[in-house]
């Protein structure tokens, strides 16, 4: 919804170009740029919140919808296997968590090129977005096939899992995109925190 917590956020205008141009390549907005600090925030608004959400319903939603803490964190909390009791904890400590599972997945599987990406914050955002979107680097998290957009893969791998089961429903519901809902949260929770150290130090 307007001013929830990713809202809130995008209209920040300590964000960086380069986090921007992070947001815009994971979520495809073109000459993310050229646009205003509000429309900045108003395309990464829609696109994530439209990625994680349904095609057909998203006609009769508008750019704030569906809400980023329940359904998208929650869901994703699913997605990643992370302990859902979501009651006590804030929206930057759920970020935080998933950051840490998706992370800590690449990084054991590979160390070298990891590092190598924390010398830079582009090369940095651009491996954020290489972890959400190559299906190997998170395959022990989201079951190798979550992220491959087909149906019929997810069903013929998992047709006799609770998890499996668990997937394929939640992509029939909401048909989400998590080759681009995964790494865009990925970015936002690094701009948090970098903005919460930021306040921090003042």
């Amino acid at each position: 919804m307007e001013h929830d917590s990713l809202d809130e956020l995008l209209k920040d205008n300590r964000i960086m170009d380069d986090e921007w141009l992070a947001l815009g390549r994971a979520l495809n907005i073109d000459n993310i740029l050229s646009k205003s600090t509000i429309d900045r925030a108003k395309s990464v608004n829609q696109e994530l919140r439209h990625f994680f959400g349904n095609t057909i319903v998203n006609v009769t939603r508008n750019i704030y919808e569906p809400d980023y803490g329940d359904p998208i964190l929650t869901e994703t909390l699913k997605i990643c296997e992370i302990e859902q009791n979501t009651s006590q904890k804030s929206i930057e400590q759920i970020e935080e968590e998933i950051y840490r599972k998706l992370t800590n997945s690449f990084k054991k599987k590979h160390p070298l090129e990891w590092d190598a990406s924390r010398k830079n914050i582009r090369t940095f955002f651009d491996k954020l977005i290489d972890i959400g979107r190559d299906t190997r680097s998170v395959s022990d998290i989201v079951k190798d096939a979550a992220l491959t957009g087909g149906l019929a893969a997810v069903a013929a791998r998992f047709i006799n899992s609770a998890v499996g089961v668990g997937i394929v429903a939640n992509k029939l519901l909401f048909d989400t995109n998590w080759k681009k809902v995964l790494p865009a949260i990925l970015i936002v929770s690094v701009i948090r925190k970098r903005l919460r150290v930021s306040d921090m130090l003042k």
